[in-house]
């Protein structure tokens, strides 16, 4: 029975921390609320990669595309910065042209200095993500600005990042909050929900759900899936709107056809609950076997729940660990996790039972109180001390003394990082 009661107690835990949290990315779910996701640049005006040789362009916007080869060729001989531009993006891509990563490189340089603000967006971007060597935030910041100080609204949202993250400068969300309006007003669609986000947590803004609403509202019509799911969010806990647990699925639906991962928890959620909606197992396990799928981190904790509990499914303790073992690793979910592994230790649920182990994981939960003021978890603080005097009823001295030995040792296990 004690064992069935702290089963039960990590049950909850994992289901509170995806119904009432919010998540990253600027948009809501489940694990923690931050304004802005850590894949910022957006996918279409970021590098595709490196290679040996160089730098792959692949995947960054065209420019004079319709424009015949020898012709491109003529204007940047002329050192026209669009056909530089233009040109080093074929020379990347080999496209009408033998490949030469070398080239593309100088030739977006060459740009770049003239002033070709696409040129300069690309540059900072790469300098970011370290295509060019070791990642420089200084040099990508000092692109990248610019880019925005030309009116560039991709630039001008990638600057935002940089200001809010404090790449390459002092963090100061105002400046990002100024710079997405500016990004806005470029229309450039994922800023909209970003000011939405700033809006209803008041960073750089003073708070106003209302406005939040409307940004939402404005992202989610022009089809960004952000805005969609912070609608959805907003939707599922009447924020800043009245609760609507179908218009929640709607958005969250829409989202989830662009492949938002966080769609993917939220909805199961709901059916897993029943949460103003018909009560669905399979629906839950299928939203939550896709979002791993795709990479949703709180889909890990999720899934791995209901293999815990055998809710909608077999209960498969050895699938759980591989989950909650996986979560550890997020930020948004380590918390949650590590606290999951160390009852299935305490109580031998695949693992052998491991009454040292379970300490030193109770103690590594400890060490991750959330660093950001609107961080939201389910697990606090006492709940771990409750769950650690409760353990230390179990163990002697040597034992205990053991577990806070073992405490570097299970968090590099785990990829338990600080």
């Amino acid at each position: 029975m004690y064992h069935f009661k702290l089963l039960v107690r990590t049950f909850y835990y994992a289901l509170l921390l995806l119904v009432l949290c919010s998540c990253n990315s600027s948009s809501e779910a489940v694990g923690q609320e931050t304004p802005t996701p850590p894949e910022a640049v957006p996918a279409a005006q970021a590098w595709a990669g490196q290679t040996a040789d160089g730098i792959d362009l692949y995947t960054i916007p065209p420019k004079l595309g319709a424009l015949a080869l020898d012709e491109l060729q003529h204007r940047a001989a002329q050192k026209d910065p669009a056909a530089l531009y233009e040109l080093g993006r074929r020379y990347g891509s080999g496209e009408g042209i033998d490949r030469n990563p070398q080239k593309a490189k100088q030739l977006l340089f060459e740009a770049a200095e003239k002033g070709d603000a696409d040129a300069q967006n690309e540059l900072g971007i790469a300098y970011n993500q370290g295509l060019f060597g070791a990642v420089d935030y200084n040099k990508g910041f000092k692109w990248v600005q610019k880019a925005a100080q030309q009116g560039h609204p991709v630039a001008q949202y990638n600057l935002a990042d940089m200001y809010e993250k404090g790449e390459g400068c002092q963090q100061n969300y105002k400046e990002a909050f100024n710079w997405l309006e500016k990004s806005a007003k470029g229309e450039f669609v994922p800023a909209y929900a970003e000011i939405g986000t700033y809006y209803k947590y008041g960073k750089g803004a003073e708070q106003n759900t209302s406005k939040a609403i409307n940004w939402y509202k404005k992202g989610a019509k022009a089809g960004d899936p952000k805005g969609e799911f912070n609608l959805g969010y907003s939707f599922e806990i009447g924020q800043g709107i009245s609760k609507d647990i179908k218009n929640a699925i709607f958005w969250y639906e829409k989202a989830l056809d662009k492949g938002f991962p966080a769609a993917y928890s939220n909805l199961g959620s709901i059916y897993f609950e029943g949460k103003e909606a018909e009560k669905n197992y399979d629906k839950a396990l299928y939203y939550f076997s896709e979002g791993v799928r795709i990479g949703d981190e709180k889909s890990l904790i999720n899934l791995g729940v209901m293999y815990l509990f055998g809710e909608g499914t077999s209960a498969d303790y050895r699938k759980a660990y591989n989950l909650f073992s996986k979560a550890c690793k997020f930020i948004s979910t380590k918390h949650v996790a590590v606290f999951n592994l160390a009852q299935m230790y305490e109580n031998g649920l695949y693992v052998n039972k491991n009454l040292i182990k379970a300490y030193a994981l109770y103690r590594s939960t400890i060490k991750m109180a959330p660093s950001e003021p609107n961080i939201k978890v389910s697990i606090t603080e006492a709940d771990i001390l409750d769950s650690i005097t409760t353990l230390k009823a179990q163990m002697s001295a040597s034992e205990i003394a053991a577990g806070e030995a073992e405490i570097p040792k299970v968090m590099q296990e785990y990829g338990i990082v600080l």
